[in-house]
């Protein structure tokens, strides 16, 4: 409980005095370009904040491997930090969390550890280094089958699952595909994972396919927390549970943290449009009061100087003066409504703004949205982004596909 207490007030303190992390708004170029298969255009638009953080070396590494430069010093370090930090596990109401504060202060999630593995060893392979890449999927594997006593209910996921079974296949490891494949079946009773276990043999082809570029933010003022979502595919195993259980995660973790930090900016915010909003009632409402009055000052002033009068035509000209009376104070309410409506929107526009400077939900982005396989070599779909990756000793040749 201690280092979880320490734990929380590290992040507190982190995110408190952070105010270099990326928004969602900055990575709209580099995600548009992505979305485009354009990967190294992509790379050049890349947020410059974070540098050298977990979430943005995932990210830049998985983009380089579909530009076909696969650079994975940042992801070394990446894991050689978290390697020396301790891992903390969880539980509540049976079900069973861990995490490990990164260098920089964020706390990834199962998903986005196991990807930063799975993402290293398909560099590694692009590199030719086989044992390295072994030795990543080692790492993956523990994180889905071995950090839990077998009797703690923990995360498991179908699509990261068929994604490490995939790079098994890639190192010539059947054997150990197989185990992923056959927990694939417990988890879904899926039948072409059925047929695949069945096979006396290993297939002789098999491809990957990789779809979408990750969840949209769906962003409320009621909440610091964004929905997620996230494309379904027809068939194969979605990524949608990555991120339904990145928010309960954090919900656990350190939400309350979060909230209050963003509760005490939002209150903030709205104090400020709140007084905006309260200057333009009163000035508006002083102008359409001041119009009144005058109006009204001038129209009885007007018809009292013609009765002293009582010059012939008066009731001509007292209609011209209570007309004018009139014009002023219709000029003078028109002019207060049209102030209350102008800081009314200046006042929206400055919620606006700044509630999208709150917007950031960290996580790890472009990761795909679905999985699927095949094991037909002749397909004649067209895709633009295909990698033809396996050891030279293994049995599969192994294709992955990304469609973002």
């Amino acid at each position: 409980m201690k280092l979880l207490f320490c734990v929380l007030l590290t992040i507190l303190s982190f995110s408190c005095a952070n105010k270099e992390l990326i928004r969602d708004k900055d990575y709209a170029d580099t995600h548009a370009l992505y979305k485009h298969s354009e990967f190294e255009k992509s790379i050049e638009k890349f947020p410059k904040k974070e540098e050298n953080g977990f979430i943005t070396s995932v990210e830049k590494a998985w983009i380089s491997f579909w530009d076909k430069k696969g650079d994975n010093a940042a992801l070394e370090k990446q894991i050689k930090s978290i390697d020396q930090r301790q891992y903390i596990s969880i539980s509540q109401e049976a079900e069973f969390f861990f995490f490990n504060e990164t260098a920089d202060g964020y706390i990834p999630s199962e998903h986005e550890v196991i990807s930063l593995h799975l993402i290293n060893a398909m560099i590694y392979m692009q590199q030719q280094k086989w044992d390295d890449a072994a030795v990543e999927a080692r790492r993956a594997s523990y994180f889905l089958q071995k950090i839990f006593n077998p009797d703690q209910p923990h995360f498991d996921d179908p699509a990261l699952r068929l994604w490490l079974a995939t790079v098994w296949m890639s190192l010539g490891e059947w054997d150990s595909a197989q185990v992923d494949l056959r927990r694939i079946y417990e988890m879904t009773a899926n039948s072409n994972v059925k047929k695949l276990l069945e096979l006396k043999q290993p297939p002789k082809f098999f491809r990957l396919y990789m779809k979408g570029s990750g969840p949209e933010l769906k962003w409320s003022e009621a909440s610091p927390t964004p929905e997620f979502s996230v494309q379904i595919g027809t068939t194969g195993f979605s990524a949608s549970p990555w991120y339904t259980r990145h928010i309960r995660r954090n919900t656990v973790i350190r939400d309350t943290v979060l909230k209050s930090n963003y509760m005490s900016q939002y209150a903030g915010i709205k104090t400020s449009s709140g007084a905006q909003r309260a200057f333009g009632y009163s000035f508006g409402g002083a102008t359409r009061l001041i119009g009144v009055t005058l109006g009204t000052a001038i129209a009885a002033g007007g018809v009292y100087v013609l009765a002293q009068g009582g010059g012939a035509g008066s009731g001509e000209a007292a209609g011209y003066i209570i007309g004018a009376g009139i014009l002023v104070g219709k000029y003078f309410w028109d002019a207060g409504g049209s102030f209350i409506d102008t800081v009314n929107k200046d006042a929206s526009d400055y919620e606006q703004k700044n509630f999208e400077d709150l917007r950031t939900y960290r996580f790890v982005r472009f990761l795909p949205n679905n999985f699927d396989f095949e094991l037909n070599r002749e397909s004649n779909l067209d895709q633009m982004n295909k990698i033809l990756l396996f050891k030279p000793q293994s049995p599969t040749e192994v294709e992955f596909i990304l469609n973002p």
